[in-house]
């Protein structure tokens, strides 16, 4: 249940800096639509560096065809010129909602069959992390438990 509950509070945020990526652009968030799992809120940014090409135009028209999908979003961002791969990234950063953030290439470099792989990593390690927190508080606690006792017991 605990679980659940964790993954209907998640979203993720993926980040897609374009430049003239008109033949790569709908598969890729055709592919992002397809593989986020349901229980995952998700908003997929575009960040178009004002692509001769397109690519943002077709991002639009996309949105425009689509079928809306609860907790799937996809947004535009159109930039007046070509100012560069990380200030893309940045911009999109700025304008993500999610807990997690993922940057991916438009051309498939970054497959998005491991979205899904990320996703259960960062469960399994905040799982781990929560488990290693725990036991080092037992720790300390009963460290300072032993050290009290053992200082009344000296110093009576």
């Amino acid at each position: 249940m605990l679980k659940q509950v964790e993954a209907e509070k998640s979203q993720i945020s993926i980040i897609i800096p374009t430049y003239n990526e008109s033949e790569n652009i709908i598969n890729i968030l055709h592919s992002i639509r397809e593989i986020i799992p349901r229980n995952i809120s998700s908003q997929t940014i575009v960040v178009d560096d004002n692509s001769p090409d397109g690519t943002g135009k077709l991002v639009e028209d996309y949105l425009k065809n689509v079928k809306k999908i609860a907790d799937n979003t996809i947004e535009i961002i159109h930039r007046k010129a070509k100012n560069g791969l990380g200030s893309a990234i940045l911009k999109g950063i700025q304008q993500s909602k999610g807990d997690t953030i993922v940057v991916m290439d438009c051309d498939f470099s970054h497959p998005p069959q491991i979205i899904p792989k990320l996703i259960e990593s960062k469960k399994s390690f905040i799982s781990r992390l929560i488990t290693i927190y725990f036991f080092v508080c037992m720790f300390a606690f009963e460290t300072i438990d032993f050290l009290l006792f053992s200082s009344a017991f000296i110093n009576p």
